[in-house]
């Protein structure tokens, strides 16, 4: 790779992830190209996000049980039993993102956040609609956006 494509890649990458941290969804394409740090803050924001949804839905109970889910680290182990299930779930995500591509290329995109919300919902965690914007996009979650899957949708895939 020469020095100019080489300047252009790394300008891409940059780009890709200013764009990400700005929108708080991210498409499979997009959070791979993210280094391992970059994914854990993004995964890490989107939970700290959920929780403080639902403290401001005044869902108190709910924030703790989210919290204890993605923070709470049984003994001998190395990750919550939340985390554990979202990289699950993430795994499943990019694998049905990938077949609904190959079926069709204009196929609905799945995003990085559907399968946080899929693991929150497999846990007895349900957000509200306003709960489930993003926290700078209020007016579209990205499971509601238009021509996007929904819950329910994502919820068969995985």
């Amino acid at each position: 790779m020469n020095g100019l494509n080489k300047h252009l890649a790394v300008a891409f990458v940059s780009i890709a992830i200013l764009f990400v941290g700005m929108a708080h969804t991210a498409t499979f394409p997009q959070f791979d190209v993210m280094s391992d740090d970059a994914k854990t803050e993004f995964v890490t924001d989107m939970v700290d996000r959920t929780e403080q949804a639902l403290r401001d839905e005044g869902k108190a109970d709910l924030a703790g049980k989210n919290g204890a889910a993605f923070v709470d680290i049984a003994p001998r182990d190395r990750l919550s039993l939340g985390m554990v299930e979202l990289e699950r779930n993430i795994a499943r995500a990019r694998v049905a993102d990938l077949h609904g591509l190959e079926k069709d290329p204009k196929a609905k995109r799945v995003y990085v956040e559907d399968a946080l919300l899929v693991t929150l919902e497999k846990n007895g965690i349900e957000l509200s609609d306003k709960g489930n914007h993003a926290a700078d996009q209020p007016e579209q979650h990205v499971c509601q956006a238009e021509g996007e899957r929904s819950q329910q949708e994502m919820q068969e895939l995985l």
